[in-house]
C-alpha cells in the first residue's frame, strides 16, 4: 500500500469513527426502568439530571392498585412539594411541567424537550393533587412499570 492509499485509508477510518461518535451522542438512552410500588399516603421521587437540553419520555403502566399522579418538576418546586407533604398540606399548588405530568391515569407515554438541569419525577399516592387513594382503611399499594428515556 503506497502513502497515498494509506492516507485515504486513515481518513476513511477517521470519518467512520466521527460518524459513530456523532450518532452515539444523539442516541436514545433509558435512564430509569423499574417496577415501582407506591404505598398509600406515600410518594416516590426519582431524580433526573440532564447536562444539556434533551427530549424526555416518561412511560408507565399501572399493574395493580389505585391510579397515581405523576409530576415532573424542577428541584425548587420539589423542595416545596416535600415541605407540603411533611406538613400535611394538600390544598396548596406546586408548579410542575404539565407536558410530562399526568393525573389519575393507569398508563401514560409523554415526551417533551426540557432544558439542562436537575428534575424530579414524583409518583404520588397521597391525598395531594387530583387523585386520591381509596378511603377503605387499607394500604392500597400502586404497582407500576415505570420508564424514563432521554434523547440528546
Amino acid at each position: 500500500m503506497n502513502i497515498k492509499h494509506r492516507k485515504l485509508f486513515w481518513l476513511a477510518i477517521g470519518v467512520i469513527l466521527a460518524i459513530c461518535v456523532y450518532f452515539s451522542l444523539d442516541s436514545e438512552v433509558t435512564v430509569y426502568e423499574k417496577e415501582i410500588q407506591v404505598h398509600e399516603d406515600q410518594y416516590y421521587p426519582i431524580l433526573l439530571e440532564l447536562d444539556k437540553p434533551a427530549n424526555v419520555t416518561i412511560e408507565y403502566f399501572k399493574k395493580s392498585g389505585p391510579n397515581v399522579d405523576v409530576y415532573f418538576m424542577d428541584s425548587s418546586n420539589f423542595a416545596t412539594f416535600e415541605t407540603l407533604m411533611k406538613q400535611g398540606v394538600t390544598e396548596k399548588e406546586v408548579l410542575y411541567n404539565g407536558n410530562l405530568s399526568s393525573f389519575g391515569t393507569s398508563e401514560s407515554n409523554k415526551t417533551f424537550k426540557v432544558d439542562e438541569g436537575k428534575y424530579h419525577i414524583v409518583l404520588d399516592n397521597t391525598d395531594y393533587g387530583a387523585t386520591y387513594p381509596p378511603l377503605n382503611m387499607a394500604n392500597d399499594i400502586s404497582t407500576l412499570d415505570f420508564k424514563i428515556v432521554r434523547e440528546y
